[in-house]
């Protein structure tokens, strides 16, 4: 399975926590938690840095409008100009659909990596679609025009045409909304083809600040039950 994932090591402390090792009398598994806490450490940041960017206060650009019209709607009013749609893209949170990918990025949740190996220690996701925004690929736009009649009203009400006693077709009084149809038009336009999805990185290499308080709760945790 794919994965987005950083790797926390420090080659400088290498030497000294293979010592550390040696001298543990089989006390390993105290140098292995250590690396595990610095993994749920740097996880915690990457949370933090993803609700930032996902309400656009960090590097990840905004939403498409082609993404306002189809994203799941939930309990909000439904579109219904074009201005509307401008407004959500300020409102809506950027890759905050379903919540699956935020949340894999949590220690023990579905698809979080949290792989700790001889001193370092490996964090991310394995959520499929991961990939694909961590580097920018290119992925065929298929457009699901039942969730395009979800989100986009089709008319400001009325009724429409119906057949009479005689068999003829009554006139529709229906006052259809002309923005939706353009929506639609364009949309099956793009049905199909290939585009390059915005790179928004989920993984950041740790800042040299967050690995030096990374490598702090290394030296703590195995020295502490060390008596040192």
């Amino acid at each position: 399975m794919t994965t987005v994932s950083a790797t926390i090591r420090d080659r400088g402390l290498s030497k000294k926590f293979k010592a550390m090792e040696a001298t543990t009398s089989g006390r390993a598994p105290v140098v292995r938690e250590a690396w595990r806490a610095a993994g749920v450490a740097y996880l915690r940041d990457t949370v933090e840095d993803y609700r930032s960017s996902a309400a656009g206060r960090g590097r990840w650009r905004r939403l498409s409008p082609v993404t306002v019209l189809l994203r799941r709607r939930g309990k909000g009013r439904k579109i219904r100009t074009w201005a509307d749609v401008d407004r959500r893209r300020g409102e809506m949170e950027i890759l905050r659909d379903t919540g699956r990918l935020a949340n894999s990025l949590m220690p023990g949740a579905a698809g979080n990596v949290l792989q700790v190996e001889r001193l370092q220690v490996e964090c991310g996701t394995n959520v499929r679609y991961a990939r694909v925004h961590q580097r920018g690929l290119k992925q065929r736009f298929e457009l699901d025009e039942g969730q395009l009649q979800r989100n986009v009203t089709q008319s400001f009400g009325g009724r429409p045409a119906a057949r009479t006693p005689t068999g003829r077709r009554s006139r529709a009084t229906r006052r259809w909304n002309p923005m939706y149809f353009q929506a639609r038009n364009w949309l099956r336009k793009l049905h199909g083809k290939s585009f390059r999805v915005p790179k928004r990185e989920i993984i950041r290499k740790p800042t040299k600040a967050r690995l030096r308080s990374y490598v702090g709760l290394l030296k703590k945790a195995i020295l502490s039950p060390l008596g040192r």
